[in-house]
């Protein structure tokens, strides 16, 4: 998966996989690069150019996957006719959902000018929620420039708040009553710590959360699976207003020596493999 095609290490990792005898697969935003002349096949999410981080590609790349995921379950005959229906319609609603997510737009560039001196951010999730988590740190780290950790739901409570300070904001993504339930026993108790709390939910779990003393971002989700796809979204643009609240360009990082980088991420090639010797493969 390389939105330019050129990553160095996606490359190499297309080589050793085929030498190895996998069949490789590329996902891609460009046509003609590196990585699909060497992959046996190409998967092109078709976003238009991209010349900065892989934002939209991100989002795109997601659904890919699950379309890809989807067929895949179909061909081995290991999804029943009325799940993989099920699935295929909440992957045809995926644009209306993300046109709900971004009608949000207003409430998160308030959300960022409150929290625009906040030099921390946390975001946990359980789940698909979890990988939610993880693409919203390194949306703040890349667009804004401002440190963010993402935290697996559980983990927060056993080790995370004891370094929770007054004011430091902290994002719960629970995209389904199966999570929501939990989420709210811990944001209810971090509230204790004087935290900022956001619950970035599904539409159906809004009320749930009214009686919480949190901010709620509320959005349809038709499938807890794809939700990633959908919740992104509003972090995205809490990244973006962020960093034009600090004056930082989203699409370059301040204070990086920008063509050394490059080099190491398009010019260095990963490392040989060991030689495996047949006694070594016996063993």
């Amino acid at each position: 998966i390389s939105q330019s095609g050129k990553t160095v290490q996606a490359i190499e990792a297309v080589r050793l996989a085929r030498r190895a005898g996998a069949y490789a697969l590329a996902v891609t935003n460009t046509p003609a690069s590196p990585v699909t002349e060497r992959a046996q096949a190409t998967l092109l999410t078709r976003c238009g150019p991209s010349f900065s981080f892989p934002t939209k590609t991100t989002t795109a790349a997601l659904a890919l996957l699950f379309r890809f995921a989807l067929a895949l379950g179909e061909a081995r005959g290991r999804l029943r006719p009325a799940r993989a229906d099920a699935l295929r319609a909440a992957l045809e609603a995926l644009p209306a959902r993300v046109e709900a997510a971004l009608a949000l737009e207003p409430r998160v560039q308030a959300a960022a000018e409150r929290l625009r001196a906040r030099p921390h951010f946390t975001f946990l999730g359980v789940g698909p929620g979890y990988a939610t988590a993880l693409l919203a740190e390194a949306k703040i780290k890349e667009t804004a420039q401002l440190r963010a950790e993402a935290h697996p739901l559980e983990e927060y409570a056993h080790l995370h708040v004891f370094v929770a300070r007054p004011g430091d904001p902290i994002f719960f993504i629970a995209p389904s009553p199966r999570v929501g339930v939990r989420a709210r026993e811990i944001a209810a108790y971090v509230r204790g710590y004087d935290l900022v709390c956001v619950a970035v939910v599904a539409a159906e779990e809004q009320a749930a959360w009214e009686d919480v003393d949190v901010e709620i971002w509320a959005m349809p989700i038709d499938e807890e699976l794809f939700s990633p796809v959908v919740q992104l979204i509003p972090l995205q643009l809490l990244a973006y207003h962020l960093a034009l609240l600090h004056g930082r360009d989203p699409d370059r990082p301040e204070g990086i020596d920008d063509a050394r980088l490059q080099r190491i991420i398009y010019s260095s090639p990963l490392p040989e493999p060991p030689a495996t010797s047949p006694e070594d493969a016996s063993g």
